[in-house]
């Protein structure tokens, strides 16, 4: 089972997914081990709701009547009593005393309190550049003349609401097949992001 997290967290998780983050710079930015963001981003991929429904699809697939069983199986292979303990001597192995001081250490690196505080700086860089501001501008001037919300864009082209809310702030610029996603649910022509801002 995943580390149980808040659901600002996932939310956050979701939004850099989309973004097409991986599961270690998911986990480093947000300070959460990385089974759980790998968790979450590989039900995510494959189609499932929530870690535990993919996590327990796999291992039946491998004939054992959970994840916890597949997981305890693995350990035991790897010569440890329980999978906690396999992962506290992983991260004993790289000199912190969990995975979470490893993350806040490369964080300080960074010169940043935490990675989340490194991203919402560079989330705040990204709202100043033109073509974020354009987007931004799009999908709320329409949102607003169609009288829908985000959470209602959100599930036409399903993405999560963060993520949505991350484009309307002009955080967040949709890879192109979801742009072209976004400009149908709309109902205006597709139009490259190049193409408005040259107008």
């Amino acid at each position: 089972m995943p580390r149980k997290i808040s659901q600002e967290k996932i939310d956050q998780m979701r939004i850099m997914f989309d973004e097409g983050a991986s599961a270690a710079e998911i986990a480093k930015a947000l300070e959460i081990k990385y089974g759980t963001a790998n968790s979450y981003t590989s039900a995510w991929k494959n189609g499932f709701d929530s870690p535990s429904e993919y996590k327990n699809h796999k291992a039946k697939e491998r004939g054992f009547e959970s994840h916890y069983a597949y997981q305890q199986h693995l350990a035991k292979e790897k010569g440890f009593k329980t999978w906690s303990k396999y992962q506290a001597w992983c991260a004993g192995k790289k000199g912190f005393k969990s995975h979470g001081d490893y993350l806040a250490h490369r964080a300080e690196e960074r010169g940043y309190d935490s990675y989340y505080a490194y991203l919402k700086s560079k989330g705040a860089e990204r709202q100043k550049r033109p073509l974020n501001q354009i987007f931004s501008a799009f999908i709320t001037d329409l949102l607003t003349e169609l009288d829908k919300s985000q959470r209602w864009l959100a599930r036409q082209i399903g993405k999560s609401q963060p993520t949505v809310s991350g484009y309307a702030s002009g955080m967040i610029l949709p890879r192109e097949d979801v742009q072209k996603k976004i400009f149908k649910v709309l109902g205006v022509p597709y139009k490259t992001l190049d193409d408005i801002l040259a107008l």
